[in-house]
């Protein structure tokens, strides 16, 4: 499919542009919509403690790094997932929570960077493996979603702007039986953790779209949608699809961040402490034990 950056200056002509991302807006996750959550804090204190990392983790603490992890990772809801692993390395190992863009950013001695690069590489293959076994089992399209995305591309230009890297995308699509060809582009970020969804939405606009539309579930996302000058539509239940039909014959009413929850925070924390306490005492969980424990468990 052709890329944003290779359409032509004025492709849109004035058309209406609506991107959607993908986890928890056109697919709904496990409880509380937060397991990705889970997923991301337990890959990266795994990834750091058996990489090279250990010596800034608290084993014997673990709410004190599990903490730490959660007030990084409630700065980057839907951010790309290692700008979210960098913000979460550096509240372990600096209590800063901001990600930096490189190794540097750390201020770590350079003996250091080796590990990281391979606490990079364990993350990823751990956070998408259990991903992976959520989305086999727990993970579904909204049950409104296909159809409405049927019923705007009949008058829109449709895309997907998603902070998940393109090939898991595009596995994640053909999973869950998504039809391509309602999409003008289908973008997501890339290994090395570029192309976040504000990058994407700024290219859609810079195509000619009269109008852009970003139809998204995470605070993060609202943010790339005010640096994109995009309008946006936040996603919490199946019933916001029929609304976002009814709500786009008019300017999108502009809306406040928000914040997690008092439940969704202590959900998250909770399910993150026991299962590095399972880790931390030998009796670590494989991906489909981890995402079963997490929906099936209060």
């Amino acid at each position: 499919m052709e890329s944003i950056s290779q359409t032509p200056a004025g492709a849109g002509r004035g058309r209406t542009a609506i991107a959607f991302d993908f986890d928890g807006t056109l697919i709904r996750g496990g409880p509380l919509n937060n397991d990705k959550s889970i997923h991301i804090m337990v890959s990266a204190w795994i990834a750091c403690r058996e990489q090279g990392l250990a010596e800034f983790l608290h084993p014997g603490r673990l709410p004190l790094d599990a903490g730490r992890m959660l007030s990084a990772y409630i700065r980057y809801p839907g951010a790309p997932r290692f700008q979210q692993l960098a913000a979460i390395v550096n509240a372990l190992v600096n209590r800063r929570c901001a990600a930096p863009d490189t190794f540097d950013g750390f201020g770590l001695p350079d003996v250091f960077r080796p590990a990281y690069e391979r606490v990079r590489a364990a993350y990823n293959a751990r956070y998408s493996a259990i991903n992976n076994a959520a989305a086999r089992r727990y993970w579904t399209p909204y049950p409104s979603a296909k159809r409405t995305l049927r019923a705007l591309s009949r008058g829109h230009a449709l895309f997907i702007a998603s902070g998940v890297t393109e090939d898991i995308l595009n596995r994640d699509l053909a999973r869950h039986r998504f039809d391509r060809r309602l999409f003008q582009g289908i973008h997501g970020g890339n290994a090395q953790g570029g192309n976040d969804k504000g990058t994407i939405l700024k290219a859609i606009r810079d195509a000619g779209y009269g109008r852009v539309v970003f139809v998204a579930d995470s605070n993060k996302d609202w943010e790339y949608a005010q640096e994109a000058g995009a309008e946006f539509f936040r996603v919490r239940e199946d019933a916001d699809f029929p609304r976002l039909l009814a709500a786009l014959a008019r300017p999108l009413p502009r809306i406040r961040p928000w914040t997690f929850s008092a439940g969704e925070l202590r959900f998250m924390r909770r399910k993150t402490e026991a299962l590095l306490q399972r880790y931390v005492s030998g009796r670590p969980m494989t991906p489909a034990q981890i995402t079963a424990w997490i929906n099936t468990r209060k």
